[in-house]
């Protein structure tokens, strides 16, 4: 039915809604985001039901679980994307109702941004609907830079990451990780284009790898024992915020990312001492194959 059903605008104004709270800094936004999300997946996969000729009502005064919704779903051969985000999302909901869950700023990211997905990848096939097109009509602009942030370098991820860190700390914390682990990607293709990629410690966690990667070319001792301390440093606060051993605050994110910047421009001259050497080994090899050559 799609844009003609009262459901369905519903689903979408219940979505409006759950981004509203998304920007908020609350315990009780962070709960809402949930309650909204589930509640707007909900309505929007029994509109699709309703769409094909099925009732959604389990008795007369029951509508469906969702767990049947996706039965007969499946029945029609329907593609639902993100399922199983959507499961552990509507178990996270009941534990709220039920059992006075509380979600961390990480969580409520996590099942936001998949919520985001899975509307816009079903509106799209179900429909043939755009959610950007809904959701700006229904939610202000800000919140829309928000959710939607245009960035593609390190300079405006971090930055992003600055502006989201008020709201959900812990994810911006993630954010800022990951600029790290693309800039030690980067030396990791340098070490294949070398054709140093049979070492088995090319494949290492980010944290290992850098500080095999310092051992192979070494720096100063002070500058060496610096950077694998910082980077060990990210590496451990971020995994304790992923695992939930820490619930980081605004001031802990800001720190971070801060922390993110000074290193990301460290790690780019440390890919210039590596390329160096390997063209000053490529050197010293041509030197030995050319002295064997001649003498040959």
């Amino acid at each position: 039915m799609g844009d003609g059903s009262p459901l369905f605008h519903s689903a979408l104004d219940l979505l409006a809604h759950a981004s509203e709270h998304y920007v908020g800094t609350e315990e009780r936004d962070r709960k809402l985001v949930i309650l909204h999300l589930a509640n707007s997946i909900e309505l929007l996969l029994k509109d699709r039901l309703l769409d094909l000729g099925i009732s959604i009502y389990e008795s007369q005064k029951q509508t469906k679980t969702i767990t049947r919704v996706f039965a007969d779903l499946e029945k029609q051969n329907v593609l639902v994307p993100q399922k199983h985000i959507i499961e552990l999302l509507i178990d996270e909901r009941n534990n709220i109702q039920h059992r006075f869950g509380s979600p961390n700023s990480l969580m409520v990211k996590y099942y936001f941004d998949n919520s985001l997905k899975f509307f816009e990848e079903f509106m799209n096939s179900a429909f043939g609907l755009e959610l950007r097109e809904y959701l700006s009509n229904l939610v202000d602009m800000h919140i829309m830079q928000f959710i939607y942030p245009e960035s593609e370098s390190s300079k405006d991820v971090l930055l992003q990451a600055r502006l989201v860190a008020r709201v959900h700390p812990s994810s911006s914390i993630v954010t800022a990780w990951m600029e790290i682990e693309k800039k030690v990607d980067e030396l990791r293709v340098v070490l294949e284009k070398a054709e140093k990629k049979t070492d088995v410690w090319i494949n290492y966690p980010v944290s290992s790898f850098f500080r095999k990667l310092l051992m192979e070319f070494p720096l100063s001792t002070r500058d060496t024992e610096r950077l694998r301390h910082e980077l060990v440093s990210l590496s451990v606060m971020r995994n304790q915020v992923v695992h939930a051993d820490k619930e980081a605050t605004s001031i802990d994110a800001q720190g971070y990312i801060e922390r993110v910047e000074h290193l990301l421009p460290e790690i780019d001259r440390f890919k210039n001492v590596i390329l160096n050497e390997i063209k000053s080994q490529e050197k010293t090899v041509r030197k030995t194959k050319n002295k064997h050559a001649n003498k040959t």
